[in-house]
């Protein structure tokens, strides 16, 4: 059931919306708010293993949704943006897993908008992984102990949810 209050807050947003947001992207210009989501992806060539990284190298990310407002597009899908390495621990005897930690940093507008100082825009998330244990079967079998662990991987063909770092202004000037 729908109250009187929720009501009021669908009205006085669609009153925003329609003062606020529309005539500023007529207008040409346009703002996203902190801690608006958006997804991004890996090069899908890429290998993002422990066994591989080391902490401070970026690895490429691509916008996978294109960021609207208004229903017009602020920045089309497959924007080039950038990830680091912040934290890798490859797998190890006995049976130990490896980790990974990558933190999501940038993302460069693509198509008609581009940022008042063309800057990259801020992003903030992280994701990590554990590669799969074996410390137990390391344990029961003495030729366990040259057993590894397994690597920490991340798969490049899946969609990330991150956030805009900072509240961005966009202008297609």
């Amino acid at each position: 059931m729908i109250d009187k209050k929720m009501i009021m807050r669908i009205f006085l947003t669609a009153v925003f919306a329609l003062l606020f947001i529309v005539p500023n992207i007529q207008a040409g210009k346009v703002q996203i708010p902190e801690d608006t989501e958006v997804k991004v992806k890996f090069d899908p060539g890429m290998k993002i293993s422990s066994k591989l990284l080391q902490p401070g190298i970026p690895l490429l990310i691509y916008l996978a949704e294109p960021v609207e407002i208004g229903g017009k597009v602020i920045i089309e899908e497959g924007a080039m943006g950038k990830a680091e390495v912040l934290e890798v621990k490859g797998a190890s005897k006995p049976g130990k897993p490896g980790y990974l930690k990558v933190a999501f940093v940038d993302i460069k507008p693509k198509g008609e908008y581009n940022t008042l100082d063309s800057a990259a825009i801020k992003l903030k998330g992280e994701v990590e992984s554990e590669g799969g244990g074996k410390k137990l079967l390391s344990w029961l079998f003495i030729f366990g102990l040259f057993i590894k662990g397994g690597e920490a991987t991340l798969p490049s063909d899946a969609i990330y949810t991150v956030q805009i770092g900072e509240t961005v202004r966009l202008s297609n000037d």
